[in-house]
């Protein structure tokens, strides 16, 4: 729970440029949901937290739940485009 296992992390949705190249694009929405270590999840859970009610009211629910999801597909993207050779947690 400390560190991130590669090969845990990899079975449980995170993405790399092989994975894109053998078809799994469904990674790159999966991998959103991945989190190398308690960390990570911790801080992400914070920040949602903190900014998440803030963002509601400003756009409402459907809205924050599309910026969310875009922003995560296009931070998969980007990440696969800039170090497609990294594994994406």
């Amino acid at each position: 729970l400390n560190r991130g296992n590669g090969d845990v992390l990899h079975r449980t949705g995170a993405v790399a440029g092989d994975d894109l190249l053998a078809g799994e694009w469904w990674r790159l929405a999966g991998s959103c949901f991945v989190h190398g270590n308690l960390a990570h999840l911790a801080l992400n859970m914070v920040a949602l937290g903190v900014v998440g009610p803030l963002a509601e009211l400003l756009w409402g629910r459907w809205r924050v739940a599309a910026i969310y999801a875009a922003s995560g597909l296009a931070g998969s993207c980007l990440a696969m485009a800039l170090r497609p050779d990294a594994l994406l947690v």
